[in-house]
């Protein structure tokens, strides 16, 4: 699962905004098995998952998820959040399988991006036949430069 389809399951399930501003216990804890999942289940790192929390428009930091983490004893305790944890399932990863699908995810955005460069567009609407006289016409126009 994506750590956007944990939070909305947590959201759906306890009726809670995970990314409240509040300060209220219930809203607190539920938060705090977001960031347990994220880190033990997901094995994410704590700057991706405090980039993913600001994405979600609450900005925080990485010591801040390590807080809410570091408390996961005190939160486990309400039978709520053992509820909704149990709800999901979890296949192990190792660190690495891991690190390739992040490696992936952000090539695919790198070539993503770069496929929307009007540049690239052009270019890849020129015909076949026509691909070696544009080639050297742009050669010459760089030579120029």
């Amino acid at each position: 699962m994506k750590p956007i389809e944990i939070a909305n399951k947590i959201t759906e399930i306890s009726g809670i905004d995970l990314f409240n501003k509040s300060r209220k216990r219930n809203v607190v804890e539920h938060r705090g098995l977001l960031c347990y999942i994220l880190r033990d289940k997901l094995k994410m790192r704590w700057e991706k998952i405090a980039k993913f929390y600001k994405a979600q428009g609450w900005p925080v930091n990485h010591a801040t998820l390590i807080n809410s983490y570091n408390k996961w004893y005190i939160y486990k305790t309400n039978e709520d959040v053992i509820s909704i944890l149990n709800d999901f399932e979890f296949v192990d990863e190792t660190q690495e399988e891991i690190d390739k699908i992040d490696r992936l995810e952000t090539k695919y955005t790198n070539l993503k991006n770069k496929l929307e460069d009007p540049l690239v567009k052009l270019v890849s609407r020129i015909p076949k036949e026509k691909k070696d006289l544009v080639k050297e016409k742009l050669d010459l126009m760089s030579k120029e430069w």
